[in-house]
């Protein structure tokens, strides 16, 4: 599926994406490694709240082939940040992975009004409207509503531009499958904690290998929307 979409939107050159995550705790040594290692980590943007509202097919595929660890995957998410759901701009996503590589390929949507004042239908009708030709049956085939989640992020990289360290925090998980359109109102509760993405290029992959090594949360199997959608369906 990523090859017809590439051949028709700009998108980023193949990155690795690996995740860790550790408890509250934890996020101490983390701090302290990255301001004394070598690499100079420093902050790359602003801290800010994110959220994605994701989408997945009737089957649901991408929560299925998360599930089950498949080297091939893809998900659709509507990503925004700060505003809630008085957001107007927002861009939708499309990520294939390909074990710990991946492309995303984003496309930018604009909202006549307020998101929280959109059905699902209505929502799902603007995104359409908005993507590229490539785009659009490959979004028809999974634009359901799954779940909608949120949290604080820190950026970091490293002073050769190269590796790229992300943070979240309080992360917030809200079902969408009952929902009219894009809610709050129906939390999931989640375990606190802190999760860190380790993003970088292919080429860079040794000395990311190396410099990683001395990170004191170590990269593991994390999926935010397949654990999310397990915590939803583990509450209702």
């Amino acid at each position: 599926m990523a090859a017809p979409l590439a051949t028709r939107l700009p998108e980023n050159d193949h990155r690795i994406e690996l995740k860790a995550v550790g408890a509250p705790i934890q996020e101490g040594a983390l701090l302290a490694w990255l301001a004394s290692h070598p690499a100079r980590f420093h902050i790359h943007y602003p801290e800010r709240t994110v959220y994605n509202l994701y989408y997945d097919s009737h089957q649901l595929h991408a929560f299925q082939d998360a599930l089950a660890g498949n080297l091939q995957k893809m998900k659709y998410r509507l990503r925004w940040y700060n505003q809630g759901l008085t957001a107007t701009q927002a861009t939708l996503e499309y990520k294939a992975r390909f074990g710990t590589s991946g492309k995303k390929i984003s496309a930018p949507i604009r909202l006549p009004y307020p998101l929280h004042t959109h059905t699902h239908l209505q929502l799902r009708q603007h995104i359409y409207e908005q993507l590229p030709e490539g785009l659009q049956i490959y979004f028809l085939e999974n634009s359901e509503p799954i779940l909608l989640n949120t949290y604080r992020r820190e950026y970091y990289i490293s002073g050769d531009k190269q590796l790229r360290i992300t943070i979240d925090r309080h992360l917030e998980i809200y079902d969408q499958r009952f929902t009219t359109g894009p809610s709050l109102t129906l939390p999931a509760m989640l375990p606190e904690c802190t999760i860190v993405e380790y993003k970088y290029p292919v080429t860079y992959q040794d000395n990311a290998r190396q410099i990683l090594q001395s990170a004191p949360l170590k990269p593991s199997r994390f999926s935010k929307y397949s654990i999310g959608l397990q915590y939803i369906n583990k509450y209702t």
